[in-house]
């Protein structure tokens, strides 16, 4: 072979490109880094996925608990009145309404085999509660939203309440329900009329919901306000768990935390307030000797008096909104067993979410709990 022929035979020999082993062993070479990469991606959005789940279910559990907490702690505040036999109730109202203020604060005990509110015992069928869950009611004068009287207000006359300004009194509007208390009485009405100067007119009747019986305040002391006094408004709710579709039969449909309100035209009106929550379950502290300390707690369908409550526990057990598969869930975020029940214990109801080997929808699920103090018992 001449050197010219020997020159050509190598530079075609390097110009032949891979042989085919060599392509084999890159082909599997590039499996492995490709593998290794998607279970890179898939580990992180599982990691992911988990974070943002935790994160969600502790929002909404920070939230529920502050609206049932400030709430709660409110519950029986009408100004400096400490008697609240004195409170009279002016509104054309239904027994155990929202508008009845009879009973500051009343509880629905879930697994106690009733259907109706405590005290009052008036029913709960339509607000459509989840089975085996409590739920709460409360009524009171909001503070946040007064004024001061800016004058003497005889029981026919309206309120005089100052204007809003700089001092923070508050601009109320007709259709209101409101609540004007000094420390010897207080009024419950809605106000039929309300001028440029917060001047608060309370007649009977008129075209708002429910309307007022009278049109004369100052209940059975038979006396009108003075500068000494406050008007606020009235604020009453109800707290409950329900699916957000009462019609859905699916034993893990969504289910929220709702609330059942009393709106500024006076209705009353319900909303959902926090999804994924599950269940919740409440315990009253119930004072027996008049120290300002409860004695025991109790369900509601076990308190004596209800004046008596100075206080409630309330457990809430929430879930993430999707569902999620591969792993296992035995209790919380513990994935450890497959086929174990799962159960929790919620102020000591046992609230069953799986029973044993049962094949259905895994959630992420969390537990929270607070001791809520009633202010003004």
């Amino acid at each position: 072979m001449t050197r010219h022929h020997q020159r050509r035979f190598t530079r075609s020999m390097r110009n032949a490109g891979f042989t085919l082993v060599e392509l084999m062993v890159s082909m599997v070479i590039g499996i492995f880094i490709v593998g290794a990469l998607i279970a890179i991606v898939v580990t992180s959005t599982s990691a992911y996925n988990i974070q943002i789940d935790h994160a969600r279910v502790n929002e909404n559990a920070r939230f529920s608990v502050e609206f049932l907490s400030r709430d709660v702690r409110m519950a029986g505040y009408f100004g400096c009145l400490d008697n609240l036999q004195n409170v009279t109730n002016n509104l054309n109202f239904a027994a155990g309404s929202l508008h009845d203020t009879a009973n500051p604060i009343e509880g629905f005990e879930g697994n106690g085999g009733s259907s109706a509110w405590q005290p009052s015992g008036t029913s709960v069928d339509t607000l459509n509660i989840l089975p085996g869950t409590d739920a709460i009611t409360v009524r009171f004068g909001n503070p946040t939203e007064s004024a001061a009287l800016d004058g003497t207000s005889t029981p026919d006359t309206a309120i005089p309440a100052a204007g809003p300004d700089s001092a923070g009194n508050y601009d109320f509007s007709a259709g209101q329900v409101a609540v004007v208390s000094d420390c010897d009485k207080a009024d419950v009405f809605q106000i039929s009329g309300a001028d440029g100067n917060n001047n608060l007119s309370h007649a009977s009747g008129g075209e708002y919901s429910p309307g007022n019986t009278s049109g004369s305040l100052g209940g059975s002391l038979g006396a009108g306000y003075n500068p000494f006094a406050t008007v606020m408004t009235y604020n009453a709710a109800r707290y409950f768990v329900r699916k957000r579709d009462p019609d859905d039969t699916d034993a893990n449909a969504p289910v929220a935390l709702y609330r059942q309100y009393v709106t500024d035209t006076g209705s009353i009106r319900s909303e959902e307030l926090i999804e994924g929550v599950e269940n919740m379950q409440i315990l009253y502290g119930e004072d027996t000797d008049a120290d300002g300390t409860p004695n025991s707690y109790v369900t509601a369908d076990a308190v004596v008096t209800w004046r008596n409550v100075v206080s409630a526990k309330i457990a809430l057990l929430l879930r993430s909104n999707r569902e999620y598969g591969g792993e296992s869930e035995a209790s919380g975020f513990d994935h450890s067993n497959a086929d174990a029940a799962i159960t929790y214990d919620l102020l000591g109801q046992t609230v069953t979410v799986r029973s044993e080997g049962a094949d259905v929808p895994r959630f992420r699920r969390n537990l929270y709990s607070t001791t809520i103090a009633v202010r003004n018992r």
